[in-house]
């Protein structure tokens, strides 16, 4: 720890308290380690934050790619199904183009925040 005093050395606060001596404003101590300590701090939750933000998002996209790939697999069987199957499978096509529009969009706007 690195202290600097201001003022006469040679006696602490509570030296000259117990001597009822004046402590002068211009005897401050400063730690000039505290503001380092505080921005270790700081530095070391958002490194623990960006290591879970990023988990986070790779999970997230893990589970787009595997909707990615039913979408693609739903569309080759819509190429070859018959009328009838077309419309139960189309519908579903579209439910799940929407949920990846939208898990894309949610991706898109938290890589934007980070």
């Amino acid at each position: 720890m690195i202290w600097i005093i201001f003022g006469e050395l040679g006696m602490t606060y509570s030296e000259r308290a117990m001597n009822d001596q004046e402590m002068p404003y211009n005897d401050i101590v400063f730690d000039a380690t505290s503001p380092k300590r505080e921005l270790a701090r700081m530095r070391d939750e958002l490194k623990v934050q960006m290591h879970l933000a990023r988990a986070e998002l790779k999970t997230q996209w893990e589970d787009l790619e595997k909707q990615w790939t039913l979408l693609q697999s739903r569309l080759s069987v819509l190429e070859v199904a018959g009328n009838e199957s077309k419309q139960g499978i189309g519908s579903a096509v579209q439910d799940l183009s929407k949920e990846l529009k939208l898990g894309y969009l949610r991706m898109r706007d938290a890589l934007a925040r980070v």
